[in-house]
Parts: C-alpha cells; sequence; structure tokens
C-alpha cells in the first residue's frame, strides 16, 4: 500500500523533483539526519519547510496530473521553495 503525503504550501515558486538536485551533495547527510530519512512529518531545509517521500516504484520517471514528467535516481521525490533550493555550500 502507498503512502500519500499532503502538505500545504504558501504561494511561491517551488523546486518539484528529486530533491537530489536541489539539495547540495555537502548538505544531503545532514538533510536525511535532520528529516530521519524523510519519515518526519514536518520537514524543514535551511529553515523552508519542505516536503519529501519514497516514490512507490523507485528511480525512474513520474507524471503528474497535467502530464508534466519528473525523474527520480535518489527513490524520492518532493518540494522544496527555490529560495534554499541549490544554494550552495551550508
Amino acid at each position: 500500500m502507498v503512502k500519500l503525503l499532503r502538505k500545504r504550501f504558501k504561494a511561491g515558486i517551488y523546486y518539484i523533483g528529486d530533491p537530489c538536485y536541489a539539495i547540495h551533495e555537502n548538505n544531503w547527510d545532514e538533510v536525511l539526519d535532520d528529516t530521519n530519512f524523510f519519515r518526519n512529518k514536518d520537514q524543514t531545509y535551511k529553515g523552508a519547510k519542505i516536503l519529501i517521500g519514497s516514490t512507490a516504484y523507485g528511480d525512474g520517471f513520474f507524471h503528474d496530473n497535467y502530464d508534466r514528467v519528473y525523474y527520480v535516481d535518489s527513490g524520492s521525490i518532493g518540494i522544496i521553495p527555490i529560495e534554499v533550493a541549490l544554494t550552495g555550500i551550508a
């Protein structure tokens, strides 16, 4: 059974996709620890609310309800405010 994740975000510009492309590799281990490997209900990155969860089928590509495609290489997909995505080394 697939567990659905839901969270409301304020209007803004967000990165949606594999978090490994939006979180700098030097911060990856810290984010995993801070979010309990994305299991925590309330997740943050650099003080911003995020939501990341595992995909049902691991790596691959996934379509949303508007037929946009999201490529996944880390087995997870999420939403991250653009102002903290790829902001470099902590």
